[in-house]
Order: C-alpha cells, then structure tokens, then sequence
C-alpha cells in the first residue's frame, strides 16, 4: 500500500515538474518575476543559432502562450527547435544585458558528459559518472536535468541573490570542480525539461532526472563544499552577447 502511494505521488509530481510554470515555481520563481525564453535551432547546416529572447512574466507562462505550443516533444521535433531560458529576473522587458538582470532565485551548474556534441573533451565519460559526480560532491540538487549530452543540476535559493553573488558563487564551483563548466553569468542559457535538443540535427529529450524539495542560502554552498572558500575567483564576468532587438521582445 505504501508502495503504491509513493508511486501515485511520484507521477503526481514527475506530472507537475513537466509543466513550464511550475517548473519555474518550484525553483523558487514568483508569479510577478521577468523571465527570459530563447528558442535555438540546431539543424546540420545551421547549428546554435540563437533567435531573439522573448520575454514575460511567470504568472503569463500558460500552455497556450507563445512558448507553450513549442514546449513538448513533437512540436519542438517538427520545428527542430531547443527551448532554452535565462536564470536570472530582470528590471525590465527590454534585453539579458547583465545591467538589466534584477537577481537571481537559483543557482544552475552546466555538467557535460561523452564526446557527442561537445567541443572540448568532458570529464565525464557518460551520464551515470557526471550523476554520481553530483552525488558524491555536491549538494543535493533541487532539480536534474539531463540534457542529452550532459546535466543542469538547479539550486533553489532561501532568499534571492543579487548577479555580482550568483556570478561569484558560480565561477567559484567551476574553478573548485573539474568537470563544472564556466556558466558564472546570470544571462546564461540553459534548457527546459520536457523539450528536445536538437543540437546538430539530432533529436534527444531534455527530460527531469531527479528532484528534491530542498534550497539553499549563498552561504550553505561554503559551509557544505570543503575548501571551496580557497577558490573563490576575482576574475571579472563580461556580458554576453545579447540576441536581442528591442522591436524583437514580446
């Protein structure tokens, strides 16, 4: 009996990560908060070209908005199109400059594993080394995704951090770790689960592996992480670069 129930609450929750809202919920996202969506098309003669990021707020993120009729596997295959968002709030509908970025509600960590898609040689020879990397060194994920070719493991924040935090705390885990990769701008990409990567005209599911009702404060990542304080960077963060046209934002 407790068998089936823990099951039937598995689906019921497995069922609730998938949709696009929620998913920013859980992560600790507000109803009135800006995020930033961007679709990427990966197709063999045209690979990661980024379209326009389109903005809006949390409460907006419905199945039948702009986004919601890409956000499911057969539409995404049939427009060969990555769906991807950028992990930060902003001021303002305008651009992911890091001068409109408001804060950040979580922390993401880009994990990548195989040869198949990459441009340098990962640490991790396949997905079940990179998920025992993030079991044995780090601190339980609030969420996993698997990408296809590697793992964005999400940290939901107690409180929300300002960028000069997040970008700190994010180059501090990639100089500490080998295998982190350096994604310490809060206008980093990164993918939606329940939507394809396409990435190089090949198909894979960008699916949830684990989630956790669990947060973290800016401090918790020191106090849990052995000697990560002895890598803090003071390397400074440029901004990336923006795909955005203000006539192109929704």
């Amino acid at each position: 009996l407790f068998s089936n129930a823990f099951n039937i609450l598995y689906l019921c929750m497995y069922s609730f990560l998938n949709s696009v809202k929620d998913f920013f919920k859980y992560l600790g996202y507000q109803d009135e908060d800006i995020i930033g969506i961007c679709f990427g098309i990966g197709q063999p003669n045209d690979p990661g070209i980024m379209k326009p990021i389109v903005f809006t707020s949390v409460k907006d993120l419905t199945s039948q908005d702009y986004y919601g009729d890409l956000a499911n596997i057969e539409n995404s295959k049939k427009f060969k199109k990555g769906i991807f968002y950028a992990c930060a709030t902003y001021k303002t509908k305008t651009d992911r400059k890091k001068e409109n970025v408001k804060e950040a509600r979580e922390l993401v960590i880009d994990i990548d594993y195989g040869s198949d898609g990459h441009k340098k040689t990962s640490t991790f020879e396949n997905k079940e080394n990179a998920l025992s990397f993030v079991k044995d060194k780090l601190p339980v994920p609030t969420i996993v995704v698997s990408t296809g070719g590697g793992l964005h493991v999400h940290y939901r924040l107690k409180e929300a951090i300002p960028v000069e935090r997040y970008e700190e705390l994010a180059k501090t885990l990639a100089n500490h770790f080998e295998g982190i990769d350096d994604t310490g701008d809060c206008g980093h990409l990164f993918r939606i689960p329940n939507t394809l990567n396409t990435k190089k005209g090949n198909f894979k599911h960008v699916e949830i592996s684990e989630f956790n009702d669990v947060e973290y404060s800016y401090e918790d990542f020191f106090n849990i992480i052995p000697n990560l304080d002895k890598a803090m960077s003071k390397k400074k963060i440029l901004n990336r670069k923006v795909y955005c046209k203000k006539e192109d934002v929704l």
